[in-house]
């Protein structure tokens, strides 16, 4: 992973935030006070230190900031309309903003290497890997590839970037239909006609053309996992249909089932040791969009793991109030799916997704509320105050 230094504290010294209840691994601790100094939680619950700044919590939660692994929202800002695209940086510095105002401390962006001539293909992540890397950003940003089996050329540039660390997390999707397949033919061609338009026989034309390369793409996905593995680069699967889908990813190394289609995939997933991971809008919404595996259902069943924004950023924030007023879970519980959870999958749970002493301070302070009448007020991200909304 690409080292970056800690945004700089606004104002040196300590931030001592009083009367909050703060969100530990052990539990709540209530009407207490949480000290930062120097980007990291210094203590919970000790005096006030003579020289500190205070900030009055009263009436608010201290939660985690929330890791997301997987969000590809960025496509939206990249092209707010079919076709229209908007220069990099703004659509970067739009993105980082969106994130910071669900909570988002962490964002994995994830850039799909495919066939597509908009966003998805290797181009998009050739130009924003600089922007990704650098470090004057709000939130933390770590790349997220998304590769797809049937576009396995230019292999050694990505085992290039998985070598050098600019990769934070690698997931393997095959999202070109099989010929014997025409509901999924529709869908894909539907959904490349929404984000670039074109011809609807032409994208035919290329699923058939990408599909012809089905083996080879599978070997290229073989030498991918082998160098994740090689670099102890978190590996994902995506879309896992069934338990022998997941038993192959499993094989390949992966220890996260991104979006499982169906609750026997999940729960496969979860007995092979794999984290299960959700997308939070499926949860808000109370449904799948494609009519998939229920985030609900999922997490009923003791099968998801973690959350995370899928394609809307905002649903993150809210998914665990909505999983509380659900009776599916407690706030804890269900805060863990977007602090703890995810930032244990990918090897950062030493440092970020709890709050205790020591940790580093990405905080939320939230005004609580059900379901979606919860609300943010203040984002720190290493102790810096990057987002404030009222009181």
């Amino acid at each position: 992973m690409i080292a970056r230094a800690a945004p700089p504290l606004t104002i040196p010294g300590y931030l001592a935030i009083t009367g909050v209840d703060v969100l530990t691994p052990e539990g709540w601790c209530e009407d207490t006070t949480l000290i930062l100094n120097d980007g990291h939680i210094r203590a919970i619950g000790a005096d006030v230190p003579a020289d500190a700044r205070e900030r009055d919590g009263s009436g608010l939660l201290a939660l985690p900031g929330i890791i997301d692994l997987h969000g590809d929202a960025i496509e939206r800002c990249l092209a707010p309309r079919q076709g229209v695209f908007v220069p990099d940086a703004l659509a970067f510095s739009e993105h980082d903003q969106a994130v910071v105002a669900a909570g988002i401390t962490t964002t994995f962006i994830s850039l799909t290497d495919g066939i597509e001539a908009g966003i998805r293909n290797r181009g998009t992540i050739r130009r924003l890997l600089p922007v990704i890397e650098a470090d004057d950003q709000l939130a933390r940003h770590r790349l997220h590839v998304r590769h797809e089996t049937c576009a396995p050329d230019d292999l050694e540039e990505l085992i290039g970037w998985i070598d050098a660390g600019r990769l934070s997390l690698l997931s393997i999707a095959d999202h070109v239909p099989h010929a014997d397949q025409p509901l999924k033919l529709k869908r894909f061609a539907e959904s490349i006609l929404r984000r670039d338009g074109g011809d609807h026989s032409a994208i035919l034309a290329l699923a058939e053309a990408a599909a012809a390369r089905r083996a080879e793409g599978r070997q290229a996905d073989r030498i991918l996992a082998a160098a994740a593995r090689a670099r102890s680069l978190p590996l994902a699967s995506h879309d896992d249909e069934s338990p022998e889908a997941v038993a192959a990813s499993l094989v390949m190394g992966a220890s996260i089932c991104e979006f499982p289609t169906t609750l026997a995939a999940a729960q496969a997933a979860r007995a092979g040791g794999a984290m299960v991971l959700a997308g939070a809008p499926n949860l808000v919404r109370g449904s799948s969009h494609l009519g998939l595996l229920s985030a609900a259902a999922g997490i009923a069943a003791g099968a998801v793991d973690g959350l995370c924004s899928d394609y809307h950023p905002a649903s993150l924030f809210y998914a665990p109030f909505i999983a509380v007023e659900s009776g599916l879970l407690t706030l804890a519980e269900a805060w863990r799916l977007v602090s703890a959870a995810p930032a244990a999958a990918v090897g950062i749970g030493h440092r970020c997704g709890a709050l205790a002493p020591g940790m580093d301070a990405d905080v939320l302070l939230v005004r609580p509320g059900r379901g979606l009448h919860a609300r943010l007020i203040s984002v720190f991200v290493a102790g810096r105050e990057v987002a404030h909304y009222g009181c």
